[in-house]
């Protein structure tokens, strides 16, 4: 089964309809998603990091206060997803089987989301830890 991106939720983008739900990446920083949520005005917000290691999502888990906050005052209910991506780091097959594994969490939460609405989504794909 594969996700399409349909015009409909395209012309979210232009913010000619609601997006109900916001989707995004998060690394240290919460500048990005947080301009997301002020552009978009989602009722629900999925923050998605990477742990790579528990020093840098400790980093991840402090940003993503700010976000949740921010939601809290929107009216918005807000989570923060972690994915494992510790055996990615390095390049080998092993890293090559666990991004794929990666690609089918990240399915599973964009067809939760979209199962969830039948509008749109705004996909927010910035930042990420640094190894």
């Amino acid at each position: 089964m594969r996700l399409v991106l349909r015009r409909r939720t395209l012309s979210c983008l232009g913010m000619s309809q609601e997006c109900p739900t916001l989707i995004a990446t998060m690394g240290f920083d919460e500048k990005f998603v947080i301009r997301a949520v002020l552009d978009h005005r989602p009722k629900k917000i999925i923050v998605v990091g990477l742990r790579v290691s528990s020093d840098a999502w400790s980093r991840v888990e402090k940003a993503y206060n700010s976000v949740s906050q921010l939601a809290v005052s929107t009216g918005a209910s807000s989570s923060l997803v972690g994915l494992d991506a510790a055996g990615i780091i390095g390049g080998d097959r092993a890293g090559d089987l666990e991004f794929a594994s990666l690609v089918r969490e990240v399915k599973k939460i964009l067809r939760s989301a979209l199962g969830e609405t039948s509008s749109c989504i705004v996909l927010s794909l910035t930042g990420g830890p640094a190894s």
